[in-house]
């Protein structure tokens, strides 16, 4: 039956094979010969075949060196020619070499380098060598922590390549297995390993997984979070929420929200906020149980600094309240007692058109779900003026979304006298000659709601 791992044993020899003349690439490829073999010499590549351990080292600690030097187009002409000599087949094999520690960390350096390079390079070494086997048995077996920081970063990388590859990596319990070192990592105050190892579990998470084993590592990573003041490990716990977070199930949302308590969302004033910002916005698509757990925990103070940045970060904060006003009349009364609205009226009338989208669905969901003292609070933010310039737009949808708000607006009044008073304020805004024009607009939709509001109100 087959197995997944590999057994690695201590009788591996050196000098087995012979190393290839790197002469000997052809036309095609001899511009970029040259140009390695200014940095990597025949006799140094040969070292990696030697039948002596030190030799194999020096092989392999120069091309290490030059992999790593930060050169991104020469690590990838290096990777190329390296495959295409097949001398990256030896490279894995030293990857068993259980009684040569420094030749399997040079190893694993050398092909970390080259899986975290362009995705032909790295499919071409996934594909071609036992690799991922070779990985994992060596977790299996060191107790060498530096050069299990190295396989796991290099399994990072693999994982990144897509779906397939992250995939099989799940096979071989690969989240179980970060989240027991990035625990060791920390309890031993360890932090560049443990820096490199929540990379790899982010990296892990772009794509889907539909298990709660993704979850697992939130109880650590909730510690790390609230005693770091390291910048990239936040950033890197934060892009492992937003990925995790993403078309999240209701279920999954119920397991996680706990994590979420005043002392992460206080992280919003982190420079990179913004990113916490869309995981707050992944979790308000959620039920209003969900919200309600953000909004107890102070969501909402964070939210007015985040209007003066950049545009891509308030159409951010708009598509979040947009979700959390979708929601019950308890939590619209906070979203109101919050202040913020002001900012999304001003934002829908001065807004580009992006945020203006996103903030007619705040009013719209808002007036949608709200309650008559509800309606009168925005109404005295000068809703229906703002309503009314947004009927001028091009967009069906925001034409559509307007006069359903318009019309909400004119429902909810308590009596004649302050029906009269919205109907003045529309008058006045310009919002009469603009239903009357739209009357004749193609779409059927906008047709028919002025007409309803027209003849139900003014006429």
């Amino acid at each position: 039956e087959e197995t997944l791992f590999v057994n690695l044993d201590a009788t591996n020899t050196f000098g087995t094979e012979k190393a290839g003349n790197i002469g000997n690439t052809g036309n095609k490829t001899e511009n970029m010969t040259e140009k390695l073999l200014q940095h990597i010499s025949e006799q140094d590549l040969a070292k990696v075949y030697s039948d002596d351990p030190e030799f194999v080292l020096l092989g392999l600690t120069k091309l290490r060196k030059v992999l790593s030097t930060g050169n991104s187009n020469l690590a990838n002409q290096l990777s190329a020619e390296l495959i295409q000599r097949k001398v990256h087949l030896k490279i894995v094999e030293y990857f068993s070499y259980v009684n040569y520690p420094k030749h399997q960390k040079e190893a694993a350096w050398i092909i970390t380098n080259m899986v975290s390079g362009k995705s032909e390079t790295s499919q071409a070494v996934i594909h071609s060598t036992p690799l991922v086997e070779y990985c994992f048995a060596v977790l299996d077996h060191t107790t060498d922590i530096e050069l299990a920081d190295q396989i796991f970063w290099c399994l990072g990388n693999i994982g990144g390549e897509g779906i397939t590859y992250r995939d099989k990596l799940l096979e071989y319990n690969i989240i179980s297995r970060l989240t027991q070192s990035i625990s060791r990592e920390f309890a031993a105050n360890r932090i560049k390993t443990m820096k490199n190892q929540i990379w790899s579990l982010q990296n892990l998470a772009r794509f889907k997984i539909n298990s709660d084993e993704i979850l697992s590592p939130l109880n650590i990573l909730k510690s790390i979070l609230t005693q770091t003041d390291d910048d990239v490990i936040i950033s890197d716990i934060i892009y492992y929420l937003v990925f995790i977070t993403k078309n999240m199930s209701i279920e999954s949302m119920n397991k996680c929200i706990y994590f979420f308590d005043r002392s992460v969302l206080s992280l919003l004033n982190f420079s990179k906020g913004e990113n916490l910002l869309r995981v707050c916005g992944n979790l308000a698509t959620g039920p209003d149980h969900i919200v309600q757990v953000l909004l107890d925990n102070g969501l909402l103070e964070y939210i007015p600094k985040m209007f003066s940045k950049k545009s891509t970060t308030v159409k951010e904060v708009c598509w979040m309240l947009s979700n959390i006003t979708a929601g019950s009349k308890t939590q619209i009364s906070q979203v109101l007692d919050s202040n913020i609205i002001s900012n999304v009226l001003i934002l829908l009338a001065t807004g580009n058109f992006q945020i203006k989208k996103e903030c007619i669905y705040v009013i719209g969901n808002l007036v949608s779900g709200a309650s008559g003292r509800h309606i009168q609070e925005i109404v005295d933010l000068g809703v229906i003026s703002i309503l009314c310039d947004v009927l001028d737009s091009d967009n069906v949808e925001m034409i559509q979304l307007c006069l359903s708000s318009l019309k909400k607006i004119l429902e909810s009044t308590q009596g004649i006298s302050e029906l009269e008073k919205r109907k003045n304020l529309l008058e006045d805004a310009g919002g009469l000659d603009k239903l009357e024009l739209l009357q004749n607009h193609k779409n059927d939709k906008i047709y028919k709601k002025c007409h309803y509001i027209l003849e139900k109100h003014f006429t």
